[in-house]
């Protein structure tokens, strides 16, 4: 399979907790209002073939400006590019793929962010073969012996012998 390429004219959403009172939260209605958009521009597109997929997101996240209680004006914050990763992966579960899970490798890269910019999300997703195979050999070799390097047990006099021993 090629990499499939999706351009949703969406602002991205950073992924971000709901409200929390009495030991309970709630969902945040702002990103699953942006969860369900992602999924309404998506409803038309044939789910990508069973397996393990790599991913790709460009952000162009537009920071609105708004009056708050005391009639100042503000400007969003800017999103870091895992919790915008985060919000719109959630939101392809169950429409490009089945489950998350069998994303294995996911690249995000905020292209741009301000009060100006025109909100835009490009999606490239591809199945992976051997990937992750040809990532792990590109591992330095100083980094690859310290992964494998044997676990060696500690001394014997190291050992807890619980509290009545």
């Amino acid at each position: 399979m090629n990499d499939r390429w999706y351009v949703l004219h969406l602002n991205p959403e950073p992924w971000a907790i709901g409200t929390i009172s009495y030991h309970r939260m709630t969902p945040n209605a702002g990103l699953q209002a942006y969860q369900e958009a992602v999924r309404e521009e998506l409803a038309d597109e044939e789910q990508l073939p069973t397996g393990e997929y790599a991913l790709k997101f460009y952000f162009w996240r537009q920071q609105a400006t708004y009056l708050d209680m005391g009639d100042k004006r503000r400007q969003r914050n800017q999103a870091d590019a895992t919790n915008m990763q985060k919000g719109l992966e959630d939101a392809l579960q169950g429409v490009l793929f089945e489950n998350d899970r069998n994303v294995r490798s996911v690249h995000s890269v905020i292209v741009a962010q301000g009060p100006l910019i025109k909100p835009c999300i490009v999606i490239a997703a591809k199945l992976i073969d051997n990937e992750i195979q040809n990532a792990v050999d590109s591992l330095p070799d100083v980094v690859f012996d310290e992964i494998i390097k044997p676990i060696v047990a500690p001394p014997s006099d190291n050992v807890w012998r619980g509290p009545n021993k």
